[in-house]
């Protein structure tokens, strides 16, 4: 009995392909004949209006002329093409502004001298030295401290300073440059 089922299904299917085909190509008839219609037109309107002028060439068009007729509907897109291309090269289009950077060739930079490289190098990387040389102040003082902190105080010397008002711990400098 499934086997009726799967057949009956695939047999569907089919049939919903064909009606899908036959109506995409009533379609496509309709659209070509519209497009056979629109083109009869187009002829008859050209007729009624008379043969069309010659076009004259492009390129002996003077500064300024008129390329209007060249953008008609019913000519020739390799004509066309000439025209616009004889507009476009005419002087009052053909101007640069001067704002063109990106023309520069930049691949031919000349090579700069050592002193130059230097120098340079110096610049961009002051701040990153200026920090290092801090560091390295900073590390030397703290190395000076370490090496200068005073002799522990004997237990005489703690009851002196107490009596006088001392504190028993050496007092360091709290000024985070030294």
């Amino acid at each position: 009995m499934s086997d009726l089922f799967k057949r009956w299904q695939k047999r569907r299917e089919e049939v919903a392909v064909e009606d899908k085909q036959q109506q995409t190509a009533a379609e496509l008839e309709q659209i070509e004949q519209q497009l056979a219609q629109q083109k009869a037109e187009e002829l008859e309107a050209v007729e009624e209006q008379g043969e069309l002028e010659p076009l004259p060439d492009p390129d002996e068009i003077e500064e300024g002329g008129s390329f209007a007729d060249f953008l008609k509907e019913g000519v020739d897109p390799l004509q066309r093409q000439k025209a616009l291309k004889a507009l476009w090269s005419q002087p009052q289009y053909n101007v640069t502004d001067g704002l063109s950077e990106y023309s520069l060739d930049y691949a031919a930079q000349p090579l700069l001298d050592s002193d130059v490289a230097a120098e340079l190098t110096q610049k961009v990387f002051r701040f990153a030295n200026e920090a290092k040389e801090a560091l390295e102040k900073l590390d030397e003082k703290q190395r000076e401290l370490e090496q200068s902190e005073p002799q522990l105080l004997t237990d005489s010397d703690h009851d002196e300073n107490t009596e006088a008002g001392e504190s028993s711990t050496p007092e360091r400098p709290t000024d985070p440059t030294i």
